[in-house]
């Protein structure tokens, strides 16, 4: 809760911040306007205010998948951390082929798993400054797949060093994410967890079979 209330607010601020910058552009163009300057108007347009609402569109293309997914937890804790990687100016994206409308897990635990593997996808990208992450949804006849894939670095400790509790890459105290997502993952006996670490790519993915009956 703490997370995502930190991420509204961010939200909230960069919505501000749109907003000062929405009246400053619109002063600008009536700067242009009113002194007739067509010329200027065009530059100004075509250098500065095409570009910037081309990267919002693109922003909105790489999230229109999240329609598929009719579970508000799970869509809201990937679409607010894929907003705050793509504010960040990072390559984030989600794919599904298929509308998802139910998960044979319990959707808190499932939050909770996807929080951490995003944070830590996320920070891996801006301590690379560089990168990519890609997350994605599959249904299939007894099984949905979620695959989260992050860009990481070349000498990045492996799996088992990883999923030690205790063990971080960032600041002391700071090494339980990892160790507390599998903890979770064991109390789900039809939830599994497959890590790959290949070609500077961090792959995690997390296989949830239906329960019978469902």
């Amino acid at each position: 809760m703490e997370r995502y209330t930190q991420d509204i607010e961010n939200h909230y601020f960069e919505l501000r911040k749109f907003r000062h910058d929405y009246q400053n552009i619109l002063t600008s163009l009536e700067h242009y306007i009113i002194q007739e300057d067509i010329h200027g108007l065009k530059t100004y347009f075509y250098s500065n205010i095409k570009k910037h609402s081309s990267d919002i569109l693109n922003k909105e293309y790489r999230l229109k998948d999240l329609s598929k997914i009719k579970i508000s937890p799970i869509k809201s804790i990937i679409a607010s951390k894929l907003i705050y990687a793509q504010d960040k100016e990072l390559n984030a994206s989600f794919e599904a082929l298929d509308t998802i409308g139910d998960i044979s897990m319990d959707t808190v635990l499932l939050v909770r798993i996807l929080g951490i593997f995003l944070d830590n996808a996320i920070e891996e990208l801006l301590s690379l400054e560089k990168g990519e992450l890609l997350i994605g949804m599959i249904k299939n006849a007894d099984h949905v797949l979620i695959i989260i894939q992050n860009t990481c670095r070349k000498d990045i400790p492996n799996i088992q060093t990883l999923q030690k509790p205790n063990f971080s890459t960032k600041t002391s105290g700071r090494g339980l994410g990892l160790s507390n997502a599998l903890e979770i993952i064991r109390l789900c006996p039809n939830v599994f967890l497959e890590t790959i670490i290949e070609d500077r790519a961090f792959l995690q993915k997390i296989i949830i079979y239906d329960k019978e009956g469902e």
